[in-house]
C-alpha cells in the first residue's frame, strides 16, 4: 500500500547516536512481517512508522494501533475484519474525544463536515442507524427472508434520500447520547461477525440475501469501512481546533 508523504519516515529532530539507532530498530521490527510458507521464510515490508509517534512517547499498543490504520488492507478474513472494525472504531472515538468540547459539541452550518451532518453527533448517529440496517438485513436474511436493502422506498441509487432521512430522524441527539447509540450498536455488529467463519463471511452467494457478494463485504461496509468514512468526516474539524 502506498504510503501518503506525510506519513514517510523523515530525520527531522534526531538527535544522538543511540537515540537514532533505537528509532530505526523499533522501525526496522514493525515494518515488516514474515510469513513461513512452503519451507521458506518470506518478509514483506510495508515501510516505517510516523517518526512522530516514537518522538511523541506513544506506547505499544497506540503504535500497533498507527501500523494497523496504515498499512492493514481490506479484510479477507474474520480476523482481519473484527481487528480493523474495532481499530477503526477506537480511531473515531479516541479523535472525538481529544477534541475540545467548543469543537466537537459544535453546530457547523458551512459544510465544513459535509453537505447533510451539522454535528459530530449526526456523523455518529449516522453510522449507528446503518448498523441497525445492517442487523436488520441481517435478522430477515437468515430468516430465509428477503429483506429491502437499503429500504422499501429507496434503491442504492437513491440512498442519499435515505441518508437525509436518518438525519432528520436524529438531528438534535446530544453527542453523550450519539457515542452511546454508537458503541451499542456497534457491539452488535461484532457479534454477528463473531458467530460465522471466515468461509461463511467471505464467500460469495454463500447466503442467498446477500446477492452476487458476501456477508462479510455487507459487513465491512457496516463497520470498518465506514468508521474509516466517519473518522475522515470529522477530520477537519482539528485543524479548527488548533487555531
Amino acid at each position: 500500500m502506498t504510503m501518503k508523504n506525510d506519513s514517510m519516515f523523515c530525520y527531522g529532530n534526531m538527535r544522538g547516536g543511540f537515540r537514532a539507532g533505537l528509532v530505526v530498530f523499533v522501525l526496522f521490527l514493525i515494518s515488516c512481517q514474515t510469513t513461513p510458507e512452503a519451507g521458506k521464510t518470506t518478509v514483506h515490508t510495508y515501510g516505517f512508522i510516523p517518526i512522530d509517534c516514537i518522538y511523541n512517547g506513544l506506547d505499544k499498543h497506540s503504535l500497533r494501533l498507527v501500523y494497523k490504520e496504515t498499512y492493514m488492507p481490506r479484510p479477507t478474513d474474520k480476523k482481519g475484519l473484527l481487528e480493523l472494525s474495532e481499530i477503526n472504531c477506537d480511531k473515531l472515538l479516541d479523535f472525538i474525544n481529544e477534541l475540545p468540547d467548543e469543537i466537537k459539541n459544535n453546530t457547523y452550518q458551512n459544510n465544513e463536515l459535509n453537505d447533510r451532518d451539522k454535528t459530530v453527533a449526526d456523523v455518529l448517529c449516522h453510522l449507528h442507524e446503518w448498523h441497525v440496517m445492517m442487523e436488520g438485513w441481517y435478522k430477515t436474511g437468515m430468516a430465509g427472508k428477503k429483506p429491502a436493502i437499503p429500504a422499501e422506498d429507496v434503491t442504492w441509487q437513491t440512498r442519499p434520500v435515505l441518508n437525509h432521512r436518518i438525519y432528520e430522524k436524529y438531528k438534535g441527539t446530544p453527542l453523550k447520547d450519539a457515542i452511546a447509540l454508537f458503541k451499542k450498536s456497534h457491539k452488535k455488529i461484532m457479534d454477528i461477525i463473531e458467530k460465522h467463519t471466515d468461509e461463511e463471511l467471505f464467500t460469495k452467494k454463500k447466503y442467498p440475501w446477500t446477492g452476487t457478494t458476501s456477508l462479510g463485504a455487507y459487513l465491512i461496509s457496516a463497520a470498518s469501512s465506514h468508521y474509516d468514512w466517519g473518522f475522515k468526516t470529522i477530520k477537519p474539524l482539528k485543524k479548527m481546533a488548533a487555531k
